[in-house]
């Protein structure tokens, strides 16, 4: 089949005129034979092919997909994306091809019929699907292409209800993709854009390169669009590195991707392993010093590194916690800082704070950044001050730390609970008490 396939390209600029214009030709007849197969029914139009349902000889259902828009950039785009599915065949999640030819001067393929699919929510299944798609990317990746137009729309299913990555209309050469700064929007032919707005990358929209990080980002949104927003701490931290706007942040490979996914509950695991071990060694330490009469304190361990910034009051200035240094047990955040009220925790402050079980944050704190304890996995309880009006994303993350308990002051706890609902946490499981 290979050699066939490079002889239809080989003979492909011969065959088919030379337009200046895009040219948009009516749809097939129902009836109408194209090769072997007799077309049953349109199933829909993209940038540039028609997608129709046909039957073989031996009443076999396929789908053929058939150019439309016969300029020189369609043709070669349709041309490579029969090599990619070629090269890439042996994949199991993706489609199928059969094979191909020319109807007149409109090349086509045809390949195996495909269900629609539904994205799963559950936290197993989701995990599976987004596997899945890896796979189907990595294959991608191995042979030099980028997809660049991954999203729902372009995910189809088996009867078996195994997923498909379709449409490689828009996958290009990895060579290409990190030196090409402009394309055709998939979404309605101008020339402005690779991709589909509020899927692609910014950098397939900013006039950069988008290599393999744009499809990780794509992957990143797939993942926002199975929990509808209400995603689980394990998957938020996976969430926000694959769709990072700097193209550097994200995750440099779908292999990195797919490692964060198996490990995504990994932290949660060795957090409660780690309270059980600081449990356990406390009881020894109280026994042993009560043998001497002595009564053990929890002092504050570590060390704080702070900035300053202006609260918006002329003349006055304000502390912000940037990053928490070796702080373990029980924490309590200094109010002040050289004078200046501490207002701010801020993003990523405590990540490196395995071993810290509890924290009190001051009163007069106003904002915590986004992941500021997130990665805390010991953390068993907080104090939130009634003067905290933001809390960022994954700021508690309770589904990856041992935290179970919240103390607010006295009528708090609602304003603090939609805190927390707002930027995404789940609270389920959280126990929420007030101090008078």
């Amino acid at each position: 089949m290979d050699d066939d396939f490079d002889n239809w390209l080989a003979n492909r600029e011969k065959e088919a005129p030379v337009e200046d214009v895009p040219v948009e030709d009516g749809e097939l007849s129902v009836g109408t034979l194209v090769g072997d197969y007799r077309i049953v029914a349109h199933l829909g139009r993209g940038g540039f092919a028609d997608v129709y349902r046909a039957s073989g000889k031996n009443g076999e259902k396929v789908a053929v997909k058939m150019l439309h828009k016969l300029d020189d950039r369609s043709r070669a785009r349709f041309a490579r994306e029969s090599e990619i599915l070629l090269q890439i065949r042996h994949c199991d999640n993706i489609p199928r091809l059969l094979g191909f030819g020319s109807f007149g001067d409109r090349p086509y393929m045809v390949m195996e019929l495909l269900n629609g699919f539904s994205l799963p929510s559950s936290d197993g299944k989701v995990a599976k699907f987004v596997k899945q798609v890896i796979s189907a990317v990595e294959a991608l990746h191995r042979h030099g292409f980028v997809h660049r137009d991954i999203k729902p729309a372009n995910i189809l299913s088996r009867d078996d209800g195994t997923p498909v990555l379709i449409d490689f209309g828009l996958a290009t050469p990895l060579s290409v993709a990190q030196r090409e700064t402009d394309g055709l929007s998939i979404e309605d032919g101008k020339r402005i854009a690779v991709g589909t707005v509020g899927w692609a990358a910014p950098e397939q929209f900013s006039g950069l390169p988008a290599g393999r990080e744009a499809d990780v980002h794509a992957i990143g949104m797939l993942v926002n669009e199975c929990f509808t927003g209400k995603m689980p701490g394990s998957w938020r931290r996976i969430y926000l590195t694959a769709t990072a706007s700097n193209p550097k942040a994200r995750y440099r490979t779908v292999q990195e991707l797919r490692r964060a996914v198996d490990n995504r509950h990994l932290r949660k695991a060795l957090g409660f392993a780690l309270v059980a071990v600081l449990v356990l060694a406390a009881a020894f330490a109280a026994t042993r010093l009560a043998g001497n009469g002595e009564v053990a304190r929890g002092d504050n361990m570590g060390e704080l590194v702070y900035g300053f910034e202006d609260d918006g009051h002329a003349g006055r200035k304000c502390a912000v916690v940037l990053k928490a240094q070796d702080a373990r047990g029980d924490f309590v955040i200094p109010a002040k800082k050289d004078g200046c009220a501490v207002t701010r925790i801020g993003e990523n402050a405590f990540d490196e704070c395995k071993a810290l079980t509890s924290v009190t944050i001051p009163d007069g704190v106003r904002s915590i950044g986004d992941w500021a304890f997130g990665d805390c996995s010991a953390l068993m309880s907080v104090r939130i001050p009634a003067s905290v009006t933001n809390i960022g994303g994954g700021a508690l993350d309770f589904d990856d730390t041992a935290l179970r308990t919240v103390y607010v002051s006295v009528g708090d706890v609602d304003r603090i609970k939609k805190l927390l609902l707002d930027s995404g946490q789940d609270i389920d499981d959280v126990k929420f008490e007030e101090l008078k």
